[in-house]
């Protein structure tokens, strides 16, 4: 990553942690070395951390990883799909995630056929496809974060447009029919996406950071939407407040995670009357300011690092060939692995031609159906009464014999 996101406060907050241990070394890429020297030049290591940001040479570090094998933390090629917003919520669909209604308006001949749009003062139809005002504009190339919202007559028109925080503002307000951008004729390249305006609870957004497998960490912060002042504490922080998510919230983000291939990452929620959607992934996202936060983060990461190391050091497995061979047997040996007490006794009789006989009788195919499985334990109380008392308790009821050729009496079969 760029040396601005590598030094952050967060990021090294996360990095002291997993070294402090001392089994795993950090090498940080200078901007020199990423943007001027050759992936040949750039040191090879087991496990990289990497992902968008401004002037990062993403192509060039896709490379690097596809040359030497490299396990990433967040996989590189899943992170050309976040650059599309389209991508995403289609991939969500695929993966049950729930999100808001969409249309897609696509200007780009590479990416299928140019849609064809009409615009009124309170709807916009995109391929015979109608969505209603309100409704929000978001570009498909998700590094363009100038999202509006459009409103209907109902509501007074008037376009809210969000941007990244500037001070202590977040979105303005335009008054009046404006035309969506997407609907301009002078627009021939750019693509949108077209969704359903959500009201959310309590006028707040989720902002949720997660680290794969399971560490989930979610807040609450005022929607843009409202009025566009981004409220702050006294310390100049944007006030955010801890939140807990329910269980199909929590299964949202561990989707999100792994099809995205994405191990930490960081996605919003809109929470509406009871339901939940997603409306944006964002890739390697962290928390600032949260000790807890880190703590877990690292400890997460370093056992990822550590477990891919031992994957990577193990020998490989020779390559046997079996050219002409024909399997002719499976041999399986098989021992139960039950410890109860076997209950066993020891006992030297004198006349072990009942017992011979009894063994003989197992050949027959009709053993099981002519005896009971505890004929010989009644062959050797038979036989050995005084010894077999005074081992086992008290006598057993007489055996019926069952016309056995072994001398033990006989009792009345059980009912």
């Amino acid at each position: 990553v760029m040396e601005s996101k590598a030094n952050s406060k967060p990021m090294q907050e996360i990095l002291n942690r997993i070294k402090e241990h001392g089994d795993v070394t950090v090498k940080c890429f200078s901007d020199d070395m990423i943007l001027n020297k050759s992936i040949q030049d750039w040191p090879v290591v087991d496990v990289l951390i990497t992902f968008y940001s401004k002037g990062f040479p993403f192509k060039k570090a896709l490379e690097y990883v596809k040359l030497n094998k490299i396990f990433c933390i967040n996989e590189l090629t899943e992170q050309e799909t976040l650059f599309n917003r389209h991508r995403i919520y289609q991939t969500l669909q695929q993966n049950g995630v729930p999100i808001p209604r969409y249309i897609y308006l696509n200007r780009d001949p590479r990416a299928g056929p140019v849609s064809r749009v009409e615009e009124g003062d309170d709807y916009i139809v995109i391929d015979g496809k109608r969505l209603e005002k309100p409704f929000v504009e978001k570009p498909v190339y998700s590094e363009d974060h100038n999202i509006y919202v459009y409103y209907s007559q109902a509501q007074g028109f008037g376009v809210r447009r969000l941007f990244r925080k500037v001070e202590n503002r977040s979105s303005e307000f335009v008054p009046g029919i404006i035309r969506t951008r997407g609907a301009d004729p002078a627009n021939s390249t750019k693509s949108y996406i077209y969704e359903e305006f959500i009201p959310v609870d309590d006028r707040k957004d989720v902002k949720v950071y997660t680290v794969l497998p399971d560490y989930v960490y979610a807040e609450l912060r005022k929607s843009p939407t409202v009025d566009g002042v981004v409220e702050r504490d006294a310390n100049g922080k944007e006030m955010r407040e801890v939140t807990t998510l329910t269980e199909d919230e929590r299964n949202y983000c561990s989707i999100v995670g792994r099809v995205f291939r994405q191990r930490v990452c960081g996605l919003d929620l809109l929470r509406h009357m009871g339901q939940t959607m997603v409306c944006d992934v964002n890739g390697w996202s962290f928390v600032k300011g949260d000790t807890q936060y880190y703590t877990h983060c690292s400890r997460l990461l370093r056992n990822i690092m550590l477990q891919a190391a031992c994957r990577k050091a193990a020998p490989p497995v020779p390559a046997i060939s079996r050219e002409g061979e024909v399997l002719r047997q499976v041999m399986g040996i098989f021992r139960h692995g039950d410890i109860t007490p076997k209950q066993k006794i020891r006992i030297h009789i004198h006349d072990d031609m009942p017992l011979l006989d009894f063994f003989e009788e197992l050949n027959q195919s009709d053993y099981r159906k002519n005896h009971y499985d505890d004929e010989p334990l009644f062959i050797v109380r038979h036989n050995c009464p005084e010894r077999f008392m005074a081992l086992s308790g008290p006598a057993l009821p007489d055996h019926p014999g069952s016309g056995s050729t072994c001398s033990a009496p006989s009792r009345a079969p059980p009912p």
